[in-house]
């Protein structure tokens, strides 16, 4: 763990209550107030924003500034989407379609079957670097710089196994 992800933790541990607190001051309602306190921690974790943080102090101000910018956005955008006449136009509560996530989890076990494969092939490599693409929310700079390559290696290597998939089966997955 970097000094980074330390320090955010630390804002969590001592922080998370006064932060809650605030928030349902401000929305009146638990579960916003929640989503609130954690969009704020996945924005500083996503930006890993240096603002936040002053030697060993937390800038809550900062923090409150957020979330009720945060709030105020929500509740702009929701009133704007609610007084639209054509918003409640056509809508029926739908039942889910779990078969379409069987279909998915389907494609994805053929994608995966395809990947191993590979494995006593000059592709393997490349096909380790797209599983872990596709399977984690790292971007090609995190790979890149995991592995010590090229951003541009990284996305060829993408590439070259999407291909190799296209001719191989069809799948929406891999298009």
């Amino acid at each position: 763990m970097d000094d980074f992800e330390q320090r955010i933790e630390k804002l969590y541990i001592k922080h998370y209550d006064w932060l809650f607190r605030a928030a349902i001051n401000l929305t009146k309602d638990v579960k916003d107030s929640e989503d609130l306190v954690q969009s704020l921690f996945v924005y500083l974790l996503e930006k890993r924003n240096v603002k936040i943080f002053y030697k060993d102090t937390f800038n809550l101000l900062y923090c409150h500034r957020f979330i009720k910018s945060r709030f105020l956005n929500k509740k702009k955008r929701d009133s704007k989407m609610y007084n639209t006449d054509w918003f409640s136009e056509g809508i029926e509560d739908e039942e889910y379609d779990t078969e379409m996530d069987n279909d998915i989890m389907l494609q994805y076990s053929l994608v995966q079957l395809e990947l191993d494969k590979l494995k006593n092939t000059k592709l393997w490599s490349d096909a380790l670097i797209f599983k872990e693409y596709v399977e984690s929310d790292s971007s090609l700079n995190d790979l890149a710089n995991k592995y010590k390559i090229s951003k541009s290696t990284v996305f060829l290597s993408c590439k070259k196994i999407k291909s190799y998939l296209k001719t191989i089966i069809h799948n929406p997955l891999v298009n």
